[in-house]
């Protein structure tokens, strides 16, 4: 960056004087938003480019999370055989509100700030797919555990009932 002068001469006698002035292009700076369902893609990505004629440029890219993350219990079956397992979102995790919430064979539900609850469960796995406002999900894998079978122990002594009988335990 500056003025550079330059006095030549040749063998012949014939003088020349060339004066250069260099001056510094500006720099282009671009600044990019973006979002992302990945919380490990969120951040600021830079980028520093130049070509071969000295023009700089910075490309500066701001990643945000607009990501969804919940916990969720559940209560085992009380009685064996029956559908009497639960289901209950605890904490939702989400700046982009509403969250629909599906769980397979059962209405779909919205978060609104009140507990959700999904009720007569079978013993099982269950996925609980969560989707925000964002278009983001996540899925969690729970299962409700089935209730122990009743089992009775006379002894050793032999019990033998007929259609009809009643008998005291």
């Amino acid at each position: 960056v500056g003025v550079d002068t330059l006095f030549l001469s040749t063998v012949a006698g014939c003088d020349s004087l060339v004066i250069t002035t260099t001056t510094l292009a500006p720099m282009s700076q671009t600044f990019l938003n973006k979002t992302t369902c990945d919380p490990a893609l969120a951040g600021t990505d830079t980028l520093h480019m130049s070509n071969h004629f000295g023009c700089d440029s910075l490309v500066v890219t701001q990643t945000s999370y607009k990501g969804v993350d919940f916990e969720a219990s559940v209560s085992n079956l009380p009685c064996f055989g029956e559908n009497g397992g639960i289901i209950q979102l605890d904490t939702l995790l989400s700046s982009f509100l509403p969250v629909k919430f599906s769980l397979a064979n059962y209405p779909d539900q919205v978060y609104n700030g009140a507990p959700l609850l999904w009720e007569d469960l079978a013993a099982g796995s269950y996925a609980l797919v969560a989707t925000n406002a964002e278009g983001c999900t996540v899925s969690k894998t729970l299962a409700i555990a089935e209730g122990d079978a009743l089992q009775m122990d006379f002894g050793q002594t032999s019990v033998r009932l007929h259609w009809g009988d009643s008998v005291w335990v």
